[in-house]
């Protein structure tokens, strides 16, 4: 759409004309403009259709709303700060619609009520927390986590991307007159045209023969299956009457994750501890021993033949290694002999090399020539 205003009244035309279309959406995705938050209830929530459609908040500006709220905390104790920042990533990929408020509550507490920070700390910090409640928690513009939208996209960030591009190359930040506007707007998608957007109608198997990446994910899930062959390494849980965030899940896997290694329990007791918790928290845990006990495994749901993990890089959509790991082990992705070589220069294992025996402990005897006849 081109337009010179961004207000509610602008947005409710563009919304309307897609809604016209015969368009619609579940998930709506906004950068906290309140213009475009309204304007799209307003629209679509009168539809039968889509009224139950959500407004996904865009991670990537939340964050940096946040940083730049969060400075009067850092100028008097970085470390404070830093501990909160990374607390709410954690939580951004961790919760889910059942817990996210759950956990908030939780998170605020942890700090809010803490009573080892002098008189000017505590006030920064209550009126960071209080903001923060207000704008990211109880506004229409909470939907800031993954588990609001699973596996999918929780940023705009192609489109700006894209836009960034459209000003830098084509227009150069300039208004431009109507014929010299179309001739840049034919250019434009001439060169879009051109691009390989392939993977646009790829499955996410698919998605893994793909350049750049392609090789080194596979290759990450070969090198994890290799290093976890044994079976206490997987459990493998029925889904019956569990809830998931996948409406088609049969089955749910749980793999070790990094944190694993910190628990004296075996996985199986550790899962299902995170089966109980999934959804429901408990009170009486604090903040990081909820958040302990999401971080202690990770939680893979299988649909059909295709893998979804809850580990912070798979659960915003993309395939990790965990996931790799799981279509090796099932056979549903053959291991190729390009997975199995090592590209030359990879970085070199930590110690002196290993001496290979037997290795020129005795010269070699020369060699004779007999006199020819």
């Amino acid at each position: 759409a081109l337009t010179s205003h961004e207000d509610s009244n602008t947005w409710e035309e563009i919304y309307a004309f897609v809604h016209s279309l015969g368009v619609h959406p579940k998930f709506r995705m906004a950068d906290g403009a309140q213009a475009s938050t309204k304007a799209g209830s307003k629209v679509f929530s009168s539809c039968p259709e889509c009224q139950n459609s959500d407004c996904l908040m865009c991670w990537s500006h939340t964050i940096r709303a946040v940083q730049a709220k969060i400075k009067a905390i850092e100028k008097l104790d970085k470390n404070i700060a830093k501990q909160i920042l990374n607390d709410l990533e954690n939580v951004q990929y961790s919760v889910n619609d059942d817990t996210f408020k759950p956990m908030m509550a939780k998170l605020e507490s942890k700090y809010c009520k803490n009573n080892s920070y002098d008189a000017i700390t505590k006030s920064a910090v209550d009126s960071f927390f209080s903001y923060f409640r207000s704008v990211w928690v109880d506004s229409s513009e909470n939907h800031w986590y993954e588990g609001s939208h699973p596996f999918a996209t929780s940023n705009n960030q192609g489109m700006g991307a894209k836009n960034k591009c459209i000003k830098q190359s084509h227009t150069f930040r300039k208004r431009m007159a109507l014929g010299p506007f179309i001739n840049t707007c034919l250019r434009m998608v001439h060169e879009w045209a051109l691009e390989d957007f392939s993977n646009l109608d790829s499955t996410r198997n698919e998605t893994l023969f793909a350049q750049p990446d392609g090789l080194k994910l596979r290759s990450a899930g070969y090198d994890w299956l290799g290093q976890h062959k044994s079976n206490t390494n997987f459990v493998k849980i029925p889904c019956n009457n569990l809830k998931t965030l996948l409406p088609d899940t049969r089955t749910i896997w749980a793999v070790p994750s990094s944190f694993t290694k910190n628990t004296e329990d075996s996985l199986k007791e550790i899962a299902k501890q995170r089966i109980m918790e999934r959804f429901e928290i408990s009170d009486s845990q604090t903040f990081d021993e909820s958040m302990k006990i999401r971080q202690s495994c990770h939680l893979i749901e299988q649909v059909n033949d295709e893998f979804f993990c809850d580990c912070p890089l798979s659960i915003k959509g993309k395939m990790c290694m965990y996931t790799c790991a799981m279509l090796y082990k099932t056979g549903t992705l053959e291991i190729t002999s390009d997975v199995h070589s090592k590209p030359l220069g990879q970085k070199r294992r930590r110690g002196r090399p290993k001496k290979i025996p037997h290795c020129l402990k005795k010269e070699p005897e020369p060699r004779t020539v007999g006199s020819v006849a």
